[in-house]
């Protein structure tokens, strides 16, 4: 009767049969997340095949660089894409999952920048699920994926809450509601959006809180969408689907439970590994230790920017596709590419935010210049709690001495 109560307050048709099982609530997340990375990686598609782009690959392990080529990659797209679309009909097939898991991985080792906060999301969430069997799994599987979307909530609203964000993204972000100026004036609210969403991941996992926190989440999702989507900034749009599969996952996890954690599933070591992963290290990030993509930073305005600068005589020498994005600077010999703008415009993905990649992708720029001694990458540092920032120049010379190493 309880349970019966408690889908009533969710007046959608069909979701108390979606929602009448741990087991059934596991495999349509695992559908919703399956369909939104085949859908997310066919919008981002050049930034899988590499015979698509011109954007330098950066190995994930410099040391041990992966180099599938195009055809490689043409080929394991196809793997993992076949993978996916069989797990939103079976997604219960372990196999499959692997399957799935192991092609991510290459991808990644090949390049670091595929390594999008959904990309490896989805992928740690797959490689949780797999290891699971034996009695009460299902259980177990409820469990890991609720730590990741409440996780990921907490600390996607903590990493907002700093100057940066209240001074270059807050605005930005409620422009298409007509609100610009009035988040202009009243800068503070910016704190007040980071807080409820931090809010809304840790209420997820207190039975009390919990009605209230899903509420806000999803209302927070659908302030994204309609501030990034097609009739608001029609910005980014790979990362629309992330929005739309999370919403869904709010509904399919927590929707009428207002069960804790069982005594017996608390010693489950993988329930211990997914909190590491999703509660716990992305607290490094506060000092450094941990990436950006990994710990809920993304429109937190934290993240550093880079941009290569090279003499204007080696314009014929720049890659073609990085063309349209370069800043024309009057009275100076130089000329600026935007990294993350030549990223977003050709890969429709940001390039992975870490200053190392960014010297990586630089390096492998100035090795394509006539006068190198006159170029190299400029990144601009964004301090936590103030809004200072700290420019780093490293020339041509270093850049290429270090990739070399």
């Amino acid at each position: 009767m309880g349970r019966q109560m408690l889908f009533k307050s969710w007046p959608i048709p069909g979701l108390s049969k979606l929602l009448a099982s741990e087991e059934k609530r596991v495999a349509w997340a695992t559908r919703s997340l399956s369909l939104a990375l085949v859908v997310q990686i066919i919008i981002s598609f050049p930034a899988w095949v590499s015979g698509w782009r011109a954007f330098p690959l950066v190995p994930a392990i410099p040391e041990l660089p992966v180099r599938l080529g195009a055809i490689g990659d043409g080929f394991l797209l196809f793997i993992l894409i076949s993978a996916l679309l069989y797990q939103v009909w079976q997604p219960t097939n372990r196999k499959v999952g692997l399957l799935v898991v192991l092609a991510g991985i290459l991808f990644v080792l090949e390049d670091i920048n595929r390594l999008q906060p959904w990309f490896y999301l989805y992928l740690m969430v797959f490689a949780l699920l797999i290891a699971i069997s034996g009695e009460k799994a299902s259980q177990l599987r409820l469990y890991i994926l609720q730590l990741m979307l409440a996780g990921t909530w907490f600390w996607s609203g903590f990493m907002k809450l700093n100057p940066s964000f209240e001074v270059e993204f807050f605005s930005l972000l409620v422009r298409p509601f007509g609100l610009e100026n009035f988040a202009l004036e009243h800068a503070g609210l910016a704190y007040v959006c980071g807080g409820l969403e931090a809010f809304a991941g840790f209420g997820m996992l207190l039975p009390r809180l919990r009605k209230a926190a899903l509420a806000i989440g999803l209302g927070l999702h659908i302030f994204i969408l309609g501030s990034l989507g097609p009739f608001g900034l029609n910005w980014n749009p790979v990362v629309w689907p992330w929005n739309v599969a999370f919403m869904l996952l709010g509904i399919l996890l927590f929707a009428g439970r207002k069960e804790v954690v069982a005594k017996e599933t608390l010693r489950k070591p993988l329930l211990w590994l997914a909190a590491l992963l999703f509660v716990l290290l992305p607290a490094l990030n506060l000092v450094g230790a941990w990436d950006h993509f990994l710990s809920g930073s993304f429109y937190s305005g934290r993240l550093p920017d880079g941009v290569f600068y090279y003499e204007q005589a080696d314009r014929p020498n720049i890659p073609v596709s990085a063309r349209p994005y370069v800043l024309l600077i009057e009275d100076s010999s130089e000329d600026l590419i935007p990294l993350e703008f030549w990223s977003l415009g050709e890969m429709r993905t940001p390039g992975y935010p870490e200053i190392r990649t960014k010297k990586q992708v630089g390096a492998q720029l100035c090795a394509c210049l006539q006068f190198p001694e006159k170029a190299g990458l400029r990144i601009t540092r964004k301090l936590r709690w103030a809004t200072e920032q700290e420019v780093i120049t490293f020339p041509c010379v270093t850049l290429v001495a270090a990739h070399r190493k």
